[in-house]
């Protein structure tokens, strides 16, 4: 008897093991978009590692407007599409994350600003054409602002981006 308890033990050892870490997977991921979450952002901002590389700070311009006028499930599928684009416009080694309720932060290695300036134009441009499913054409634009880590804090990076992001969208409203 006890032959056979010491390997069904071993093996529901395995699959709880197995268990905990596919919730603590699908932990780091935001529900809504499929990008990684805030609290993933904030262990790796906690973790205090240098930061190589180039952080963007992405915000939806009008975002309440999109809700106001379609709806939050229109709002909801506006997030989960721009957390795809956001995903599919990366590197496999970058890392977006969804910050708040419609910003995003992508973290860029080893790339220089110029590149992901051009990047978020590129995913500006691409959200020209957006269209939402029995809607039709649903104008949206993002506010970014970017900032290179040149092996300082990911908050201090984070911060500098965050801040040009609101330069951005303080320009932006100006202008209007």
């Amino acid at each position: 008897m006890r032959q056979l308890l010491v390997p069904a033990l071993l093996v529901w050892i395995a699959i709880q093991h197995f268990r905990l870490r596919a919730v603590k997977s699908g932990a780091d991921r935001d529900v809504l978009t499929g990008v990684l979450s805030q609290s993933a952002l904030r262990r790796r901002v906690d973790a205090s590692e240098p930061f190589q590389g180039v952080v963007a700070v992405c915000d939806l311009d009008g975002f309440k407007a999109i809700n106001d006028q379609f709806g939050h499930l229109v709002g909801d599928e506006v997030l989960r599409d721009v957390g795809n684009l956001l995903r599919a416009s990366v590197r496999s080694a970058d890392r977006v994350y969804r910050w708040g309720g419609d910003e995003f932060a992508l973290l860029i290695d080893e790339s220089d600003p110029a590149v992901a300036h051009r990047r978020m134009e590129a995913i500006q441009s691409r959200l020209q054409e957006f269209r939402v499913r029995g809607h039709g054409a649903c104008r949206i634009s993002i506010s970014w602002g970017i900032a290179e880590g040149s092996g300082e804090p990911l908050q201090s990076a984070l911060d500098r981006a965050d801040h040009a992001m609101y330069q951005a969208k303080n320009h932006q409203n100006r202008g209007q």
